[in-house]
């Protein structure tokens, strides 16, 4: 085989069947530009090749190298190539010089450009097929890639960020409020409510809390208040066992009364010595000024059973409240 101007010879010997003995030779003429038509494509869309426009690379090329290391077809990028663009690059010299060693990897081309590459050998012709495409665009495709999966993380991350922001507003927060309020009651402080601004489960817990937080407040009053009036009652009956003035004693009693409930006017009232009515005892206590001519009507006043508030009492044996006194 071999090249004239633009086109390429083949050959081949005609041998005799009994003898073996070459008796002539069929030599044919193939234009390079045929070749050509057949490495870039054009045979393909001549013949009407649908996806022959769908998906061509910009810097793809595939040529033919010689053993001279010449181009044999035309090039994209150089003007007049044929049998005059040496190709002296990594692929050509494995093919030519290194056993028809065949090339697959990113190297220079002869433009001295990166490409991505692979080359195919021919040793009876010593020849060398190349395809190849610039490395920045076979690479673009990886780029994309990477930026898609740039864009898909920082999204990711975003929502991720987001959905903890909802976790820590709706969950996390309302959880550390009822942690806080709770540190609050522990402290004494009753009067601490949790604000309930959802209707899910968090919202159910702050109410239990709220409602807990009342209940036990409503019991430590009840405590405090019992505890006061079981010590105001110690009081009272030690007061009293120990005092020798009987009237000292009402005069205690009667203070400590008042002064736990609010009340501004106390007086006692005792049997007289015959057990048939109500006298009032000199022992009294008052918490404002002006109630004096009031004590000096009680003073000379007696109440028989049923009689009066005091007298009602004493019948009934039994404490008796009147919210108006006049109306009685």
């Amino acid at each position: 085989m071999g090249i004239i101007t633009d086109k390429t010879s083949l050959s081949a010997p005609i041998l005799d069947t009994k003898t073996g003995n070459p008796v002539g030779v069929i030599i044919n003429f193939i234009p390079i530009a045929e070749i050509e038509k057949v490495l870039s494509g054009a045979y393909a869309k001549k013949l009407g090749a649908i996806s022959w426009a769908k998906g061509r690379w910009n810097t793809l090329e595939v040529y033919l190298v010689n053993r001279d290391k010449l181009m044999l077809t035309k090039s994209r990028f150089a003007r007049d190539a044929v049998l005059r663009q040496l190709v002296n690059t990594l692929p050509v010299n494995a093919c030519l010089t290194e056993n028809n060693t065949e090339i697959t990897k990113i190297y220079k081309d002869y433009r001295g450009i990166e490409v991505v590459g692979a080359s195919m050998c021919f040793p009876s012709l010593k020849w060398v097929l190349l395809a190849e495409i610039d490395k920045d665009e076979a690479l673009a495709a990886t780029k994309d890639m990477l930026r898609n999966a740039i864009i898909t993380a920082v999204v990711i991350v975003v929502m991720f960020c987001l959905l903890l922001a909802a976790f820590l507003a709706r969950v996390v927060k309302p959880i550390r409020r009822v942690s806080d309020a709770a540190r609050e009651v522990a402290g004494g402080n009753f009067d601490i409510i949790v604000p309930v601004k959802t209707h899910d489960e968090i919202a159910t817990l702050c109410e239990s809390f709220n409602y807990m937080t009342c209940h036990i407040k409503d019991k430590t009053a009840a405590l405090v208040k019992t505890e006061e009036e079981l010590r105001l009652l110690q009081t009272m009956i030690l007061t009293i066992i120990e005092s020798k003035d009987t009237h000292a004693a009402f005069g205690f009693v009667l203070r400590k009364v008042c002064e736990t409930t609010g009340w501004i006017y106390g007086e006692a009232w005792i049997p007289s010595p015959d057990g048939t009515q109500l006298e009032c005892c000199p022992s009294w206590y008052s918490m404002v000024e002006g109630l004096e001519e009031f004590r000096k009507a009680s003073e000379g006043a007696t109440f028989l059973p049923g009689i009066g508030l005091p007298g009602m009492a004493w019948l009934s044996k039994k404490p008796v409240w009147i919210q108006d006194v006049q109306t009685s």
